[in-house]
């Protein structure tokens, strides 16, 4: 996909592993540059990953902003934090989604058009196949 297609932010912050961690615990671990202040921003945040990547709300740990790892978003601001933050989240977490999906693929050495994930398990059709937690690697979001 095209740079100038990106949100800004992912633009700003193009690696992966820098907006989210697949903990083999069962849960996803998401950071954002931008910081909870009572509106709703992380709980909206969540929720756009937790539909993106096929979890449940509760399979989502959402992080508060870190500077120096949190992605860099500027400042929190109203409305504009999960416009903005919310459509970064959703482009990065549909490339996590498919590079998982590809990685499954080929080692069970299916079509990766047959794979779907609800609740972090991946299925071929109806039968389980994995999930994210047991092909967790870092080094597959460790990329831009």
């Amino acid at each position: 996909m095209s740079a100038l297609m990106l949100p800004a932010s992912l633009q700003a912050n193009p690696r992966l592993s820098t907006w989210l961690r697949i903990a083999p615990e069962g849960h996803v671990v998401v950071s954002s540059g931008k910081v909870e202040l009572g509106q709703g921003i992380l709980g909206a945040l969540s929720q756009i990953v937790a539909e993106e990547m096929g979890l449940h709300t509760g399979q989502v740990r959402m992080t508060g902003a870190v500077t120096g790892s949190s992605p860099d978003e500027a400042v929190t601001s109203g409305s504009l934090s999960v416009q903005h933050s919310g459509a970064a989240l959703r482009h990065a977490c549909a490339q996590a989604r498919a590079i998982y999906l590809h990685h499954a693929a080929t080692r069970f050495s299916v079509d990766g058009a047959t794979l779907h994930v609800a609740g972090g398990e991946i299925f071929l059709r109806e039968r389980r196949l994995s999930s994210y937690w047991e092909l967790a690697d870092p080094a597959l979001l460790d990329i831009d």
